[in-house]
């Protein structure tokens, strides 16, 4: 969050909706994707004894994650990063 993103979506819900929630206060919500086909609340990219991050998960066929569209509009450059 340092970098100032417009949008951050760490997919670390626990359960709950097929929303994947932005951690941009600011945007309050109006920068919230949406899971298709995806297992909420698996173990987290870096499992430490005692942690409770979670993580969601793609089976590979027919799951993922849609981004609002509005993303795409008035802005010249962009970039994602996955990891």
């Amino acid at each position: 969050m340092d970098t100032g993103p417009h949008s951050f979506w760490p997919l670390d819900e626990a359960s709950g909706s097929a929303t994947a929630a932005s951690t941009v206060l600011v945007n309050e919500g109006t920068d919230n994707a949406a899971y298709t086909g995806v297992t909420l609340g698996q173990p987290g990219p870096l499992p430490n004894p005692g942690s409770n991050q979670t993580s969601a998960s793609f089976s590979g066929t027919g799951s993922y994650v849609t981004l609002p569209s509005s993303l795409a509009t008035g802005t010249t450059y962009q970039s994602i990063s996955l990891w």
